[in-house]
């Protein structure tokens, strides 16, 4: 339960990168820390590192999870803020911090040399790390339906705190399995009493459940979707298999499990994993192998950019924390 209810944080409001694709030339060889994944995680983590004075390299890939999305929202002091822009303002404010290099670019290889990592870029460039983060992020994963993607961003969203307000009162699909929609329908409740739960597992539902859908007025069906129709690129209807159309003007989604991350490294390091597919790690984002952390939406269910800022930074201070014990023992 607690897993599903840290799910409901999710905002995905990550757009895509604003980073020059370039050559991908490094300063140096050896770096105190390197951060895989340059958006909301890894950019905070920057932060902590630079302030501290760490030798960092943040490699982005420039593919953040929220490329289709205009508003980075729940976002205190910044609500609503393009998510590239967030960066931007980011990247400006680490330029101060001399000890942080930002390049534009993959990591294809990490391996773990005794106390300390190599890793190799797409360019053909090695660096040796004495810790490493992990930041790179998951990748999104929607319902089969035509012309879902098209939506994607603007009118279907998976998190109520992310898109959710903007679409209050108005008539809202929920595309959700049975084993989240008893969590998620009654929260949306919140933003709108017009709902429509759209489920192909029904018969897992608790009569419980049931009873409160009628009770709520909130209709569910069970008919596979098979698209999306717009008008001028707004979004009208879910269109069922039998040829039903059901006017709609926002829809949200259900994760679909298994995760799917942007990078393997967690599975190349033999990272452990909990049973939703998260990389495990502590308070301050140590992984399972000492002197590797992660931060973001490949090791929590709160996908905001202000938890995947939080981890971020915790991981950045667990890192300093880490280092500079070893130093001075």
């Amino acid at each position: 339960m607690k897993l599903i209810v840290l799910f409901t944080l999710m905002l995905g409001c990550q757009l895509s990168s604003s980073i020059k694709k370039g050559n991908m030339i490094v300063k140096n060889k050896k770096y105190d820390v390197l951060v895989i994944g340059g958006s909301h995680a890894g950019l905070s983590a920057a932060m902590a590192l630079g302030r501290l004075r760490r030798s960092t390299l943040v490699v982005d890939a420039g593919k953040p999870r929220n490329q289709a999305s205009e508003h980075a929202n729940n976002l205190i002091g910044m609500d609503g803020i393009h998510p590239d822009i967030w960066r931007d303002k980011a990247r400006a404010d680490l330029k101060k911090y001399k000890t942080i290099e930002i390049v534009s670019g993959k990591v294809i290889d990490v391996q773990k040399i005794g106390d300390s990592f190599k890793a190799q870029l797409e360019n053909g460039q090695e660096v040796q790390v004495r810790k490493l983060i992990l930041a790179y992020g998951i990748k999104n994963k929607l319902p089969d339906i035509e012309g879902i993607w098209e939506h994607w961003g603007k009118s279907v969203f998976h998190c109520p705190y992310c898109h959710g307000f903007e679409f209050r009162d108005q008539r809202i699909g929920m595309v959700i399995g049975a084993n989240f929609a008893e969590h998620m329908v009654p929260m949306m409740i919140n933003i709108s009493k017009d709902l429509v739960l759209f489920t192909e597992d029904a018969d897992t539902l608790s009569n419980e459940f049931r009873d409160n859908l009628k009770r709520n007025k909130i209709k569910l069906i069970t008919t596979k979707i098979s698209s999306l129709e717009s008008e001028e690129s707004e979004l009208k209807y879910i269109v069922l298999e039998n040829g039903e159309k059901i006017p709609v003007k926002g829809i949200i989604v259900g994760p679909i499990m298994p995760l799917e991350m942007n990078a393997n490294f967690a599975d190349e390091l033999n990272l452990e994993k909990d049973e939703m597919g998260f990389i495990k790690a502590d308070m301050l984002g140590e992984t399972s192998m000492q002197g590797v952390f992660a931060a973001g939406d490949i090791m929590t269910m709160q996908h905001s950019v202000l938890g995947a800022a939080a981890t971020g930074q915790m991981a950045g201070a667990g890192v300093v924390g880490q280092l500079s014990q070893e130093e001075f023992n």
